[in-house]
């Protein structure tokens, strides 16, 4: 993936936006995290640095302020209603964490999510990007609802630096030149 933040940044490993899809899409993992006494370190944790792994276990904490686990749940149900689900994989996570993640990509994505994969460097499978489609085309309005909540709930908790398209990256790189 090449996503690049409004500061020009790029953002190799985008494991937070993969660990708040993850959270939301399965169930096994966000029920590990919000009810053991130990919680369960999936393959999307081990990549996190130090400070990105505090910050989503906060999340998953049940301190004020922090969404609870039915808002991650509600967006979660329009992928898959029992676990394990077959479409917990990073890729999606990815996508579907930066939709909650990123007013800016969410209001594309709701748009044309075909052409938000591409405009926002989203290096997605065919397959995947059907799954993500399929998906929106048939649950768009609850779905949207349910990633605003806790989108909002969200941004306020991690301060993330809004994504910006390839063209935009581009443009940006011209006018320095």
């Amino acid at each position: 993936m090449s996503l690049t933040n409004i500061d020009g940044q790029p953002i190799p490993n985008p494991n937070t936006y993969t660990a708040v899809g993850a959270l939301c899409i399965d169930a096994i993992l966000r029920r590990e995290l919000f009810h053991s006494q130990t919680p369960g370190i999936q393959d999307v944790l081990l990549n996190l640095p130090e400070t990105e792994f505090q910050t989503f276990m906060s999340l998953a904490s049940k301190g004020p302020g922090n969404p609870p686990e039915s808002d991650y749940a509600a967006v979660g149900m329009f992928y898959c209603r029992k676990p394990p689900c077959p479409f917990a994989i990073p890729n999606i996570e990815t996508v579907l964490g930066a939709a909650i993640l990123d007013d800016g990509f969410r209001a594309a994505w709701f748009n044309d999510p075909h052409q938000a994969h591409v405009d926002y460097g989203f290096d997605l499978t065919e397959n995947e990007d059907v799954i993500i489609v399929t998906h929106l085309g048939q649950y768009k309005k609850p779905l949207r609802e349910k990633i605003e909540v806790l989108g909002g709930k969200l941004k306020a908790i991690l301060g993330l630096r809004p994504l910006v398209t390839t063209s935009a990256v581009a443009m940006k790189a011209t006018v320095a030149a």
